[in-house]
């Protein structure tokens, strides 16, 4: 008979050795990763807010330009402004749109104090301030942005945003509290008519441009409003692939509808109030004239519209929004007191899409191909359709906005070349070459590579055409 032997005690001493020094070197492999990608999510949630707050930057600016004028104080006047932040950003990022801090899963959006060291961090993903030297001037680089919170760890996962009388400095924080992609928003410059403080029109009357009357807040808030939204939907109509030298003719008709859809008088949690005599309604001047009171009268009737024009001088408190073909676009003022004008904005649609737009879907590719990377050796080998499938899922929790038109936030799966407007990111089921690039703009769209060996991730420009193009294979 043969007797069966077991481990020496010398060959499980050596298993013992290799298994803990596989545990020492596995798992601090594993905590990296994760905490990597906790990191990225900190990136992605800076580059959400940073979307939000460029679209409301020429609004912020006007309010705290005329609250100035008014001579408020300081501090009075930026904690206006960041409580309208906060309450705006608050309702944007909400429900399946809600900012989660990745190491705490807090979605608050933290502002009790001017210093944000005093918010609270444990229920925070994103925590405003302002600038407590009111002569402090916008850091011209990242060089010269100092981390307000300190190394503070208890913050890691923050956005953190500083408003500054010029603009924002924005970053996120790091699990080990150090500030991580920085960015520094200036305001848009403000018309010159604003930046007086007085009527910019045609002058005519006591305390318009010719005697420096003030311009009220009220006015000056509305047409804030009413420039973004005008902006919104004129990216909406360039998206939509309606080509510039039509837009006058689509926008001119429904243009008034538009307005009191997002205006809605006698909706007192939606609409514009002219601040002289409380009117909401929302009027059309066709040829001759308008009798009444309105907050906003639109003219479609029109090709270069200057300050100096007078047809609603007996209309104060009213915002005027003309459709132009002059350029092509609008125009939009306010009338004050005295009849002046005030306000004078264009929107050219020829330059709606700005550089910083297409920086944002440059990112956005780059951070869907990070995520397809770090999953694509985990990925079963199969056709196409496999392939597309698990990509969707792998990025289908992904939280990203359309570089064009921030409120676009679905991703999608396409089994087709047919497509509905309003998708952030599209995982095609087939090859899309030969594809109508030019109804997913602003989009970042993820094809199956024809050997199956990965995909090809791209965005699509305001042209229909690739943007940022990268390959991801096994």
């Amino acid at each position: 008979m043969r007797i069966k032997k077991g481990f020496t005690l010398i060959e499980l001493m050596i298993v013992i050795s290799v298994i803990g020094i596989l545990t020492m070197v596995i798992t601090p492999n594993v905590t990296s990763v994760r905490t990597q990608s906790k990191n990225q999510s900190v990136t992605t949630n800076v580059m959400l807010v940073r979307s939000f707050i460029e679209s409301r930057g020429a609004r912020d600016a006007i309010i705290l330009n005329a609250a100035f004028l008014e001579g408020k104080s300081y501090s009075e006047i930026m904690a206006q402004v960041l409580s309208g932040i906060k309450s705006d950003m608050t309702q944007y990022f909400s429900g399946s749109n809600a900012l989660q801090n990745p190491f705490n899963n807090a979605t608050s959006i933290n502002y009790t104090h001017q210093d944000v060291r005093q918010n609270n961090p444990a229920s925070a993903s994103v925590v405003l301030g302002y600038s407590a030297d009111p002569n402090a001037e916008l850091p011209a680089d990242v060089r010269g942005v100092g981390n307000a919170l300190g190394k503070d760890k208890s913050f890691a996962g923050d956005v953190v945003v500083i408003l500054y009388k010029a603009g924002y400095v924005l970053y996120g924080i790091d699990n080990s509290g150090d500030m991580i992609d920085i960015n520094i928003i200036k305001n848009p410059p403000i018309p010159p008519v604003v930046q007086s403080g007085v009527g910019g029109g045609n002058g005519s009357s006591p305390g318009g441009i010719n005697d420096g009357g003030p311009v009220p807040t009220g006015i000056l808030k509305n047409i804030g409003d009413v420039v973004t939204y005008i902006k919104s939907i004129a990216i909406d109509k360039i998206l939509r692939g309606e080509p510039l030298n039509k837009i006058w003719d689509v926008m001119k008709n429904p243009l008034n509808g538009e307005l009191k859809t997002q205006f809605t008088p006698g909706n007192t949690s939606k609409h514009i109030v002219n601040p002289y005599n409380n009117s909401d309604s929302i009027g059309i001047y066709y040829s001759s004239s308008i009798t009444g009171n309105y907050s906003i009268i639109s003219v479609h009737d029109a090709d270069a519209i200057t300050t100096e024009d007078t047809a609603f001088s007996d209309k104060p408190g009213t915002v005027i929004v003309y459709v132009t073909s002059n350029p092509t676009g609008y125009v939009v003022y306010g009338v004050d007191q005295d009849g002046d004008n005030v306000g004078y904005t264009t929107i050219n649609l020829s330059t709606m899409v700005t550089p910083e737009m297409n920086q944002t879907l440059a990112n956005n590719v780059a951070m869907v191909s990070n995520i397809l990377k770090a999953n694509i050796k985990t990925l079963a080998v199969g056709d196409q359709g496999d392939l597309s499938n698990a990509a969707y899922n792998a990025l289908k929790n992904l939280n990203i906005s359309n570089s064009y038109w921030a409120p676009w936030k679905k991703i999608g799966k396409l089994s087709s070349d047919s497509f509905l407007q309003g998708y952030a990111l599209i995982v095609s089921g087939w090859n899309m070459e030969g594809a109508r690039y030019s109804d997913f703009k602003g989009s970042v769209a993820v094809n199956v590579l024809k050997d199956c060996t990965g995909y090809e991730v791209f965005g699509i420009d305001e042209y229909g055409n690739r943007y940022h193009y990268e390959k991801v294979v096994r």
